[in-house]
């Protein structure tokens, strides 16, 4: 009987033995994913980030201009800016007056809506 048990026993912990074996590739497997993932998602970000870059230069804004345009972009009010800034609620104000002249947008929704429709965008994948 005590053969019987110790076998039963081993087989249990072979068994979870090789469940753990299994279950530690499978994280590794989804670690590299994700670290993958996560240089892509970074490379996007980047990327995305440089073309808004390049419309506002095309906008001829300001360094201030282009700073108050990212940070409006972002959602922040027009006080969370100032504060942000260390600047005046006027100044951060007829910053964003400037960059709307400049760019032709009416607001800091149609601002951000500029660039998110680029986001949406469909890719063209080679094939």
């Amino acid at each position: 009987m005590e053969s019987i048990s110790f076998s039963i026993l081993a087989l249990i912990l072979l068994t979870t033995i090789k469940e753990r074996s299994s279950l530690l590739r499978s994280l590794g497997d989804r670690e590299k994913k994700l670290e993958t993932l996560a240089g892509t998602s970074n490379a996007l970000s980047q990327d995305f980030l440089s073309r808004i870059q390049t419309q506002l230069d095309l906008w001829g804004l300001t360094p201030s201009e282009k700073e108050i345009s990212l940070l409006l972009i972002k959602g922040l009010s027009l006080e969370e800016i100032s504060r942000v800034r260390k600047t005046s609620s006027k100044t951060v104000r007829q910053h964003a007056v400037n960059i709307y002249a400049k760019s032709k947008i009416e607001g800091r929704h149609q601002l951000s809506a500029y660039f998110i429709e680029e986001l949406l965008q469909p890719c063209d994948h080679k094939k």
